[in-house]
């Protein structure tokens, strides 16, 4: 969901139609996004087990639901064209600390 609000311009739909320009932290939020599930996509193969008990068949539609939600609210408005990014040295500290965290979580 997060990527169809960077690459496409889905916010003509919302009525806006300015002209978009791609600020670099959009552009490195949407990586992060992107990898931060990938490796939970990765754990749910090769890490968790999940059973009927644990984990019945409603859940999915549940989780699924909750996550798009959150994802589509996050991506409109971190890719929106009016958007105002922060200070490029806020960013950096952000996006590194973040890396930091994903790393840090291999270790548990």
């Amino acid at each position: 969901i997060y990527p169809i609000f960077y690459y496409f311009p889905v916010y003509k739909f919302f009525g806006y139609e300015g002209e978009r320009v791609i600020h670099p932290v959009q552009t490195y939020a949407c990586y992060y996004w992107c990898l931060h599930y990938f490796k939970r996509i990765m754990e749910t193969f090769f890490v968790h087990r999940f059973t009927h008990a644990t984990s019945p068949l409603s859940n999915v539609f549940r989780n699924c639901a909750y996550y798009w939600t959150f994802g589509a609210y996050i991506a409109y408005y971190v890719n929106h064209p009016l958007y105002t990014p922060v200070g490029e040295l806020q960013w950096k500290i952000g996006f590194g600390f973040g890396l930091l965290c994903q790393l840090a979580n291999f270790y548990c």
